[in-house]
């Protein structure tokens, strides 16, 4: 055993056990352990030593009064930063610090420190008010004028385990106003993304854990999830971006759509948010001609920087390699910085020769996720060929994600009940698992629907199983369950849903209350409540495509043309001063509908689409054909345009 002088630091997390309750166990693992190697880290940097780790807090000693002082901003502004990646669930600590002697031992091939500093310490610790640090006056004295860190006497504490009364400081910090490079809390962490990380995640902590040690190693840049619909592709991208959100990459998000291929549309949802963020003059500082590509996809930057440039005259080909620069030039000034395009089996083919574009150039400090159902694919799916490309550059991964194992789908259960499973419960989640084989959003909908039904129901802290047989509950097909599930929710709110769904995959309240001209809101909230629907703030959107699918299908072909008719008709009002921006929406309505003027609007989008250089175009032009000839329309002059 040795005596030193040493400064003792403890940093506790406040409310630790609520923030464990409100994520459940495996959320609240990845929250803490986070959280413990951002202090960790600033620990390190202050050249101290992590005595042990407290499941909610450390121990650290410093060799000098100044460096746990810088040690314990450095934490506080940790938390902060951590608290990016969390905007959800943002994290709080407080601070206690004193210096004195102490004596060290080693048990059990471990250090250990004991003295009065470490009980002091410890003691103020637990008096900090959240995101205080409280230091003893004899850490402020040692110091001296060696620091530049403010501390303001703030009296006598009478802590536990001392005889007298101990001088006190009350340490100030700064808080950490924003990102680097310009970047606000609008873009840290996708709506959409977070909205997807609710409910238990269980199975792939393991493989996600293992991806983002090997991402901070720079073992892989660009990362392609595939897997069947429903398998959790986007769940999973959503918690592993979430922990990269918490290193100070920023994350941003495109997706794709099945029923509007628009150009660039990926790209354009992406990266709005991040040039929202940016100044003028950092803005100014990108090439001319990439900021006037890249306002020609984004509405917002083309009213910021309006004609300041001028526009050449450029061949296709070219103007879609100059975006594709601007699109990288973009993410290498915004480094660190992660991009998730999602459903990319949907992807328009302008936005995939600028995702094979910006992969080839392995930016330093951007990556590209990519997720997409293999399912859909085959041989000569555009997508394949730009697969087998990729692959072949390094530092692109591939993940194909299975169904979670029968030990998974128990920890399921667990984790929508609240408690440990008896052996009636194991026995129903195995039987889950034989008819959904693992399928997370499989697994999900079954047991709402048991417990919905009262299959299942619970009493005594345990679920009990109802009178009829467990196996006869069970439906045979998702589809099924989800029929159920909307029959449930009632006439008017599945009537709204099905709107919802001819809108697209995310929709508008008002927009659906003008289709049925009534009050709508209390019937998408109810489907919000129920899990079909998620609220990402901005716009209203469907869990799971499936759902989507399944709303559509239900409705006879006359049914959805009509709806198509008068969706079309509210958003033409809606849109009458912006409708060159929505030319794509409005032709894919106009031509579900089957209106007489749905070839001139595929007609105008399709010129639209050639004068930003976007390969679609001819796309539009055989989709405005063909109801030409489903119009029988002799139309000469229009099939000539």
């Amino acid at each position: 055993m040795t005596t030193s002088t040493m400064a003792v630091v403890f940093c506790d997390v406040v409310s630790s056990t609520e923030v464990r309750d409100r994520l459940g166990d495996t959320r609240a693992d990845a929250w803490f352990g986070d959280l413990l190697r951002h202090i960790g880290g600033a620990i390190v940097e202050a050249n101290g030593s992590v005595v042990k780790s407290l499941g909610d807090g450390v121990m650290a000693v410093f060799t000098s009064a100044g460096a746990a002082l810088d040690a314990a901003v450095a934490m506080q502004q940790a938390a902060v930063k951590h608290g990016w990646g969390y905007p959800s669930e943002p994290a709080r600590v407080r601070v206690g610090i004193s210096i004195g002697d102490v004596s060290s031992s080693h048990e059990d091939g471990t250090d250990d420190w004991n003295g009065m500093p470490v009980v002091e310490a410890a003691r103020l610790c637990a008096a900090a008010e959240p995101e205080e640090i409280l230091a003893a006056e004899v850490v402020r004295v040692l110091v001296g004028s060696r620091t530049d860190h403010q501390m303001t006497p703030v009296g006598d504490y009478s802590l536990k385990g001392r005889s007298t009364p101990m001088a006190v400081v009350r340490v100030a910090w700064d808080r950490p106003a924003a990102r680097p490079g310009g970047r606000t809390s609008a873009t840290v962490f996708p709506d959409p993304l977070n909205a997807v990380r609710r409910g238990p995640f269980v199975g792939r902590a393991t493989l996600i854990a293992e991806l983002l040690d090997m991402w901070k190693s720079d073992e892989w840049r660009t990362l392609l999830v595939a897997g069947e619909p429903g398998i959790g592709k986007t769940r999973f991208v959503s918690e592993l971006t979430h922990l990269m959100s918490g290193t100070d990459a920023t994350v941003l998000l495109g997706r794709c759509d099945e029923d509007l291929a628009v150009a660039f549309r990926p790209w354009a949802e992406a990266l709005a948010p991040l040039i929202d963020a940016r100044s003028d003059s950092d803005l100014g500082d990108l090439a001319p001609e990439h900021l006037q590509e890249l306002a020609g996809i984004v509405p917002a930057l083309r009213r910021r920087v309006g004609h300041r440039h001028a526009i050449v005259e450029l061949d296709a080909p070219t103007r879609l390699s100059l975006l594709s620069d601007a699109i990288s030039a973009l993410l290498r000034r915004s480094a660190p910085i992660a991009v998730v395009l999602d459903d990319i089996q949907w992807i328009d083919q302008a936005s995939l020769v600028a995702l094979r574009h910006v992969v080839a150039q392995s930016n330093p400090g951007v990556t590209i996720i990519g997720t997409y159902r293999d399912t859909d694919l085959d041989r000569v799916h555009p997508l394949s060929a730009a697969l087998a490309d990729l692959r072949q550059v390094d530092g692109v991964r591939r993940e194909v994600l299975d169904g979670l194992d029968e030990t998974s789908v128990s920890e399921f259960f667990r984790a929508f009940a609240g408690h440990e499973l008896d052996n009636a419960a194991r026995s129903l989640a195995d039987a889950v698992h034989a008819q959904t084989s693992g399928n997370p959003l499989f697994v999900g909908e079954v047991i709402r629907h048991l417990a919905e039904t009262g299959a299942i129901v619970p009493g005594d802290n345990r679920w009990r199983a109802g009178s009829s047989a467990i196996a006869a509950t069970l439906p045979e097909g998702l589809r099924e369950v989800i029929g159920r599930r909307l029959t449930r929710l009632g006439d008017e709110t599945t009537q709204a849903l099905r709107v919802g769904a001819v809108i697209g995959r995310s929709f508008d309240a008002d927009v659906v209350e003008a289709v049925l001209g009534r009050d709508a809101l209390d019937d998408i909230e109810r489907a919000v409540t129920a899990g079909i629907v998620v609220d990402t703030s901005s716009a209203y959107e469907f869990r799971h495509a499936v759902v989507r699918e399944v709303l559509l299908a239900e409705l006879s072909s006359a049914r959805r043309r009509r709806m198509h008719r008068d969706v079309v008709t509210v958003l033409e009002r809606r849109w009458a001063l912006s409708i060159d921006r929505h030319l794509d929406e409005l032709a894919h309505h106009h031509g579900e509908a089957q209106s007489a003027s749905a070839p001139n609007w595929y007609l105008r989008a399709a010129v639209a689409a050639h004068t930003v250089f976007d390969g679609r175009s001819a796309e539009l032009v055989e989709r405005g054909l063909e109801l030409l000839d489903l119009a029988e329309d002799d139309d000469a002059p229009l099939r000539c345009d």
